[in-house]
């Protein structure tokens, strides 16, 4: 049984859930304060079942249960562990402060391997058994595609912070992403990179078995295209590959201005790696959108001169974000990336919501989410697009808002590890 309750004029409304669907349901006399009740619900055709529920002053559960489906295994766990990481952060900080009223968020966390198996496993573990309204997660776009579907289908909010491809918040209503997608991301960024490094022709790799790649390749095509630059070839591969010597190869031959890269992590380090070896010269820019220094540190010196195109910085102004990183390193002793400042600000936006409806039903919670306009963030002044997909005026970084990051380079104009 799952109780889920709604302030309603002074009072407080309850509901029994079985399967997803609701099966009873009750409201309390005043609530002024803490409040305990025990009610008696039907669950199924004949069965009855005892509950409580405690409630604070502003008539939340004590306990507000969020589940958090993201790898924390796997090749995608570089995308999971540091959005668990930015979770649990905020959580810490949200459950000492009175944001909520006294009420305090309890997590229950799933391992999605970053496979569609595994998480949808996730989702109906979290919805069906554990009776969770909201979801964070999952991590990666290929993912969310088939697991967005089974949370709107339940009613179920989903809240991802790490998946950026376009569309897919438009699966539903209940469906909300705080990262930039991939079409408002890319093309500033991309006539910024041609207006600095004046290419004109250049390559371009994408993995074309993953969702979030083939809409960043999309994004850097049609930028590309509309400032007149040539695509030479426009070299693919699958998610898993560990050889790219043919593509390289081919690349090389082409002799291109500059090559852009759309995948996932695990084949962002490869790929350096092995142009290197290839013999692509440093002076032909790889240009990795969405790179991360963990992915720099773990191709080493073939990262040299690689620029990672990305929405947040550890050096901009925004609300908040020096505080955070300060936090962050407090506990972690080491620097902030974009998945664990995404996931930090998405959890504050949250709880932002769940205080406005002053209550943990997904419903009420999606309508004060949608609501969401130019609060302040460290990912800057931060909306919700009519789709609820996140927007956001940034504040500026050294570099400006040019939206790049050159890798142990300091060409005028991007200075090491600046982004817009």
């Amino acid at each position: 049984m799952e109780i889920g309750g709604a302030g309603v004029t002074g009072y407080y409304a309850a509901r029994a859930m079985s399967g997803g669907s609701e099966v009873g349901s009750w409201m309390s006399i005043p609530v002024n304060s803490g409040y305990q009740s025990t009610v008696e619900l039907p669950v199924g055709d004949k069965a009855g079942a005892t509950g409580s529920i405690a409630l604070t002053p502003g008539g939340l559960p004590a306990k507000i249960t969020i589940g958090v489906a993201v790898p924390l295994t796997g090749p995608q766990d570089v995308y999971g562990l540091p959005a668990l990481d930015g979770f649990e952060l905020a959580q810490k900080e949200i459950n000492a402060s009175s944001r909520l009223g006294g009420a305090s968020i309890e997590f229950i966390v799933e391992d999605t391997e970053g496979t569609i198996d595994v998480a949808t496993a996730a989702f109906n573990k979290l919805i069906n058994e554990d009776g969770v309204n909201v979801i964070l997660g999952p991590g990666i776009s290929t993912v969310g595609a088939e697991v967005f579907p089974v949370a709107q289908q339940n009613e179920v909010l989903a809240f991802s912070s790490t998946s950026t491809a376009v569309g897919l918040s438009a699966i539903g209503d209940h469906i909300f992403r705080s990262g930039l997608n991939v079409g408002t991301l890319v093309p500033g960024a991309v006539r910024d990179l041609q207006e600095k490094l004046r290419f004109s022709r250049v390559a371009t790799m994408v993995d074309d078995a993953d969702v979030y790649s083939r809409s960043l390749d999309e994004a850097v095509s049609n930028a590309l295209m509309e400032g007149e630059v040539e695509i030479l070839s426009r070299e693919t591969f699958a998610t898993g590959d560990t050889s790219f010597a043919d593509q390289l190869n081919n690349i090389k031959d082409l002799n291109p201005h500059a090559l852009f890269v759309s995948c996932l992590a695990s084949e962002m380090v490869k790929i350096m790696i092995q142009a290197r070896e290839a013999g692509i010269p440093s002076n032909i820019p790889i240009i990795i959108p969405e790179m991360t220094l963990d992915e720099v540190a773990a191709a080493k010196e073939a990262a040299e001169r690689v620029i990672s195109i990305t929405s947040w910085a550890t050096n901009a102004s925004t609300h908040g974000n020096q505080t955070f990183i300060e936090s962050y390193m407090a506990e972690h002793e080491s620097e902030p990336g974009p998945w664990a400042a995404l996931s930090y600000a998405s959890l504050n936006i949250l709880a932002d919501a769940i205080a406005a409806a002053g209550s943990t039903d997904a419903g009420a919670i999606k309508d004060e989410l949608a609501k969401t306009e130019d609060v302040d963030t460290i990912l800057g002044r931060f909306s919700f697009n009519a789709a609820g997909t996140g927007s956001r005026r940034p504040g500026r970084s050294a570099a400006g808002q040019t939206g790049c990051r050159w890798i142990r380079d300091t060409r005028p104009g991007c200075g090491p590890r600046d982004a817009g």
